[in-house]
C-alpha cells in the first residue's frame, strides 16, 4: 500500500501522478491519496472517495472539519 498526502503547492492531479510513479517503483497495488486543499476543480474521476487506477482519494480531517465549520457558519474566538 502506498499513501500520499497532497502538498500545499501541488494540485491533486500532480499528487496523483507522483503517487502512481512511486507505486510503480515499489510494486504497490493499493493507493491512497489524501486531499488537503480544495483549490482544485476536480474532474469527476478524481472526486474524493472514488477509485481511479486503484486510488482511493479521501479528504484530510483538517479539510473535513473546515468544510463543516464553513457550512454551519460557526465562529470561533
Amino acid at each position: 500500500m502506498a499513501v500520499k498526502i497532497q502538498q500545499q503547492n501541488e494540485t491533486l492531479e500532480e499528487a496523483k501522478i507522483k503517487l502512481l510513479q512511486a507505486s510503480k517503483k515499489k510494486g504497490c497495488s493499493l493507493l491512497v491519496l489524501i486531499r488537503t486543499t480544495t483549490n482544485d476543480t476536480l474532474p469527476l474521476q478524481l472526486e474524493p472517495n472514488q477509485n481511479d487506477d486503484n486510488i482511493l482519494i479521501i479528504d484530510s480531517y483538517h479539510l473535513l472539519i473546515n468544510d463543516y465549520i464553513n457550512s454551519k457558519d460557526l465562529v470561533f474566538i
